[in-house]
């Protein structure tokens, strides 16, 4: 799912909340596009909390 939050490189991992302070999801990962070398547009992504819940229950079973 991708984001419009603001968050670093290097940020994989870090929880992301919404506006009641609630964990929504997990940071990902974020990567480049360009038509050029010049970057057009920074894509960031994260893993929902509901898609982490079905796979911690895979796991466990």
């Amino acid at each position: 799912m991708s984001i419009s939050a603001e968050f670093a490189v290097g940020s994989s991992g870090a929880p992301v909340f919404n506006s009641k302070g609630n964990v929504v999801g997990v940071v990902s990962t974020t990567y480049p596009l360009s038509a050029s070398k010049n970057p057009q547009m920074i894509v960031k992504e994260m893993i929902p909390v509901s898609s982490l819940k079905k796979l911690i229950k895979r796991m466990l079973s």
